[in-house]
């Protein structure tokens, strides 16, 4: 078990595995699930949502902004609700750091504007899941901090991104 899914024990071998996500939910995992000698590896959990444990103990949750939003629109999509209720459950107890980015299409000023609206979208949909607004910090970056180059439509994908980091449990 790795805080979120347990895994067969067998987990180091070959891909895809099995694993149990809660109470009767089973999730068919694509990538590797936190090997036997407790190394932490993304776990993808739905198309372009994925579970990343971090070596400081907390994790973060990369969620690709299409999954959640129409290009350009801050409107949440309906089915993104369910997918982020079964990911963030678990966590409920922590603090979260609701993080959002754009790519380098359009004004500067628009996509901060826009990655701002957007952290104060999910940020809404946690809290009406079960998170305070005490837990949450919420920002958006606009184009700053890009993971990809923008020279490409795949590196432009990866930079539109929200960023859940989940830290310790609030008292």
């Amino acid at each position: 078990m790795n805080g979120l899914f347990a895994c067969p024990a067998d987990s180091r071998g070959p891909l895809p595995h099995i694993c149990r996500v809660g109470a009767g939910l089973w999730l068919l995992l694509l990538s590797a699930c936190a090997t036997l000698t407790g190394e932490p590896s993304a776990i993808i959990v739905a198309r372009g949502i994925t579970v990343v444990p971090l070596a400081d103990g907390n994790t973060r949750i990369d969620i690709a902004t299409d999954v959640a939003f129409d290009f350009g629109s801050d409107v949440l999509r309906p089915a993104f609700s369910a997918q982020l209720a079964q990911v963030v459950k678990p966590y409920l107890q922590h603090a979260v750091r609701v993080a959002c980015y754009t790519d380098n299409v359009g004004a500067p000023a628009f996509n901060l504007d826009l990655s701002q609206r957007r952290a104060g979208a999910v940020a809404e949909l946690l809290r009406v899941q079960g998170f305070s607004t005490a837990q949450m910090a919420v920002s958006g970056y606009g184009e700053d901090n890009p993971v990809a180059s923008n020279a490409s439509e795949t590196g432009r994908r990866q930079n539109r991104r929200i960023e859940l980091l989940i830290t310790a449990k609030v008292p």
